[in-house]
């Protein structure tokens, strides 16, 4: 676990990081753009959220574990892609179908 001086520069810094400008500032733009600003904010909010998210992943040591054992790592990026491909089986409507 991470002290409190810990805590104290890591949360600043992974603020800046961010929102420093780059792919997902200009997400939140073309989002602005096409569908309106309570959309870019909602959509910006989000991606702050996973941040926040991989943030204290890293705090609790989550990426220290996943350097140091390859088969949680490949158990963890295979759970990925499982999820990646049943959201795009569910949005697309389309991909691995069991049917004979």
């Amino acid at each position: 676990m991470l002290l409190m001086v810990q805590w104290a520069v890591l949360l600043p810094a992974s603020v800046l990081v961010a929102a420093t400008p780059g792919a997902n500032q200009l997400l939140a733009l073309r989002n602005g753009v096409r569908s309106g600003t309570r959309t870019a904010v909602v959509a910006s909010l989000g991606r702050f959220g996973a941040f926040a998210l991989m943030v204290v992943a890293v705090a609790i040591g989550v990426g220290a574990l996943l350097a140091t054992s390859q088969a949680v790592f490949e158990a963890l990026r295979w759970a990925g892609v499982a999820i990646w491909c049943g959201w795009a089986c569910e949005r697309f409507g389309t991909g691995f179908a069991l049917s004979p």
